[in-house]
């Protein structure tokens, strides 16, 4: 069997996994410095200072050489590898290394010595990307070989020279139909359009001190970068907003609950920021991904104080874990204020849809305000529960596994509301029972359960007559609406097994203090990735199939995909989200571990 050594496909797996191993390394150029080179116009503008350290490391780690070789081993991964296309292509590399004489990655460490930058000017459409060499010999060295191979190519193939050859003041520019690069010094400068490049050229030439780094957002924003970020990006919120306000992002305003639910505490920040941030951060065994904009908590709009709470301090519960636990999501949102301020947050039409479902809602709960009376009862703090199910072998198991999801909410005065809800529960059931016998659906049983501190209303299939232990069976059998009770709880789930994993755990909506920074949690999340990949292979055979008929694979083509799927999965471990506030800023952090285990396994 054929392996890959190529150094190029190590180099760029190691690059990436370098931050999933949280190595440490340090910066040593500023922040933002290659930025006075750009247009002041620039609108997004990211850097990478010294990769080249990140790759040296990353190649004498002995955790990422036991991950590549992990990932080379994924199904999918071996596959290309041995492809007559990755073929050609290692051989073309070695060429390239023959040529250069010195291997890629040594080439690359010395394109990149002092750093990596990135613009998009859309004052003149431009792309630009400048890298700092480790000295000019090296860079001319490099840049001399591959212009004279690829000029070779061309010509043994009958074609006319791909490179323009030009002098502009100082530097050695190279113009291809596409785009064109250019050296001067120790600086490689890569762009898809003469004005962008000529205007760089310039500012390095003569050493400006302006550009972007002399704009004031631009200033504000590289502040606050983190001293050991690996990459960091800058977004200019006020030129895009300018260019586009008719973006949905500006506008303040979510088409229906469901997007203010979700989304309501962005529309306020993106309506008015200056600008966002982003950054790459190494943490133990993991990668941490940072986006900011700056965020005022203390002056929110009265009507989004349902998202974030008085004074924007509504803090979300610690997230809920019970055996299976897939995914959790903890959230602040108070539901009636919602409601109550939907005039000021949806359109006409979505808040004539509210007046027509309030009519319907208000006559099941006894003719009680839904908003006033009902939501209001409602803790801020809930949390959507997603977990993977078991099923007895004595009962019809469904040809696809779905999880259990279930909502989580802390009710205020739980004697008073717990009737409302189970009653409404029970004519609920009743009505899909109903409904479901015309369609010939299986009918669903209530049964009742004490438990301590609560009671469980929970619901299960009834097996059709003489129907025998089943492993095919229709999808309707991963569920079983219940309703659950305990303490102040009250959980809302798709299947009884979750709704009593809540109820009978420990686990409640405890709210953590606030971190030592003042961050304030307005949403987490945890996903179990481990729990992940075991739902994917519960469902092999079903994907399998799928991925066949949808994708016209072969078996082997469709099992080959899965496989690395799950394979890959595997070496990962918990990942995390945030939407956070602080003082100044609003945030929102991704967290993903990797998998420390050397042979990663079910």
């Amino acid at each position: 069997m054929t392996t890959c050594h190529s150094p190029l496909f190590k180099t760029v797996i190691v690059v990436v996994l370098t931050a999933l191993v949280g190595l440490e390394v340090q910066t040593e150029v500023r922040a933002g410095d290659a930025a006075r080179f750009f247009p002041a116009t620039t609108i997004v503008y990211a850097e990478v200072d010294q990769p080249a350290r990140l790759i040296d490391k990353a190649q004498q780690n002995p955790q990422i050489s036991h991950l590549v070789g992990e990932l080379k081993s994924i199904p999918a991964a071996r596959k290309a590898i041995e492809g007559k296309d990755f073929q050609k292509f290692q051989f073309a590399l070695k060429v390239v290394e023959a040529k250069l004489g010195q291997k890629w990655p040594e080439a690359l460490s010395s394109l990149t010595h002092h750093g990596i930058s990135f613009g998009v000017d859309p004052v003149s459409d431009g792309v630009a990307i400048l890298m700092q060499a480790k000295d000019t010999e090296s860079l001319d060295e490099i840049t001399s070989s591959l212009v004279e191979m690829v000029e070779q190519d061309a010509k043994s193939k009958g074609k006319d020279p791909p490179f323009e050859r030009l002098d502009y003041r100082e530097a050695k520019v190279f113009k291809a139909d596409k785009f064109g690069f250019a050296t001067w010094k120790n600086w490689l400068l890569i762009a898809n359009k003469s004005d962008v490049g000529r205007s760089i050229l310039d500012a390095l030439i003569d050493d400006s001190q302006k550009g972007l780094a002399s704009a004031e957002n631009f200033q504000n924003a590289s502040k606050s970068r983190m001293n050991n970020a690996i990459a960091w990006v800058y977004v200019d919120i006020d030129a895009a907003r300018a260019a586009k306000p008719e973006e949905k992002i500006y506008s303040n305003r979510a088409d229906d609950p469901g997007g203010e639910f979700l989304l309501g505490g962005l529309y306020s920040a993106f309506h008015e920021t200056p600008y966002l941030t982003g950054e790459l951060l190494p943490i133990d065994n993991g990668l941490k991904l940072k986006f900011s904009v700056p965020f005022d908590r203390s002056s929110i709009s009265e009507e989004r104080v349902h998202f974030f709470g008085p004074d924007g301090k509504g803090t979300a519960s610690t997230p809920i874990r019970v055996p299976g636990n897939l995914l959790t999501v903890s959230f602040y949102r108070n539901l009636s204020q919602m409601y109550q301020r939907a005039g000021d947050l949806f359109d006409e039409k979505a808040n004539d849809d509210l007046a027509k479902a309030d009519v319907g809602l208000s006559t099941l709960f006894s003719g009680r305000n839904f908003a006033d009376e009902v939501l209001s009862g409602i803790s801020p703090q809930m949390q959507f529960v997603i977990a993977r199910q078991t099923f007895a072998e004595d009962k019809p198991i469904p040809s696809i596994k779905l999880p259990g999801f279930a909502l989580v909410a802390e009710l205020k005065a739980p004697k008073a509301s717990r009737k409302e809800f189970r009653r409404n529960f029970i004519n609920a059931i009743g009505f899909f029972n109903i409904v479901g016998a015309m369609n010939g659906q299986p009918q669903l049983e209530i049964d009742f359960e004490s438990i301590e501190g609560g009671e469980l209303v929970t619901t299960n299939l009834v097996p059709e007559v003489d129907q025998k232990p089943d492993t095919e069976a229709r999808i309707n059998y991963n569920f079983s609406p219940s309703i659950a009770f305990s303490d102040n709880l009250m959980i809302i789930s798709t299947t009884s097994e979750l709704a009593e994993a809540v109820a009978t755990s420990k686990e409640r909506l405890s709210v953590e203090p606030a971190e030592d920074s003042g961050d304030i949690r307005n949403t987490a999340m945890l996903l179990s990735v481990k729990e992940l990949v075991r739902l994917v292979v519960d469902n092999r055979e079903h994907l399998i199939s799928q991925n066949m008929l949808k994708e016209g694979h072969t078996q082997e083509e469709a099992e080959t995909e899965i496989d690395s799927l799950v394979k890959f999965g595997r070496l990962l471990n918990n990942s995390r989200a945030a939407l956070s506030t602080s003082e100044t800023t609003l945030d929102f952090t991704l967290e993903v571990e990797i998998n420390s285990d050397k042979s990663p396994r079910e």
